[in-house]
Parts: C-alpha cells; structure tokens; sequence
C-alpha cells in the first residue's frame, strides 16, 4: 500500500512538471513570436513585380530578395515564403516561367512620429 501511494505520487510530480514546463515553453513561444513581430513591424514593407525565370524557386528567390534588401532577412524564410503564397494566391510550391509574382521586401527602418 505504501509503494502504491509512492509511486501514485512520485507521477503526480512528474506529471505537474511535465505541465509546468509546456506551459512555460508555450509561455515562452509566444513571447518570442511577439518580439518577433515587433522587431517586423519597425521596418518599411514593399512590393515588387517579379518575373520567374526559368530555374527561380521560393526559397533562391528568398536568397536574391534579402541579397538586394538585407532588412528582409529580418522574416524567417518560411514566413516570407508563405506571404508570398498569400500575396499571389499559390497553392502548391511550383512557380512557372514567366509569370509574375508580387514580391514582398523590408526596407529601412520606419519613421516613428511621435
């Protein structure tokens, strides 16, 4: 009876902290998400036309985009990619020759009035 109420216990411990740390992993996610956000949203956001060229995809075009205007890189690939298939209305991850895509950037930082 012992050895039953020790262990019953000693998983309601391992339980709690296994409850404690994803609330504070979820805790801490979102905060970074909001930082995150923040740090975007202090940059000047643009649009351009793009051509695809034969050979172009998402993720090179990512690398091309952020080589011109390097305050993009401040998005995460994976968000910038998955705007620019908001943006244009894609539905899978093929883009074809000589159609055109807008193309979302960050340029400079915005002036804040006060």
């Amino acid at each position: 009876m012992k050895k039953e109420r020790i262990l019953f216990t000693l998983a309601t411990v391992i339980s709690t902290a296994i409850v404690i740390t994803l609330i504070i992993m979820i805790s801490s996610a979102n905060k970074a998400d909001k930082e995150y956000k923040a740090e975007i949203a202090k940059y000047q956001a643009y649009y351009t036309e793009y051509q695809i060229e034969s050979g172009d995809n998402l993720w090179s075009l990512y690398d091309e985009i952020c080589e011109q205007y390097p305050d993009t890189s401040v998005i995460t690939r994976e968000d910038w990619i998955e705007t620019v298939h908001d943006i244009n209305s894609l539905n899978g991850s093929k883009i074809i020759s000589n159609y055109h895509l807008v193309i979302p950037y960050l340029n400079g930082l915005r002036e804040v009035s006060e």
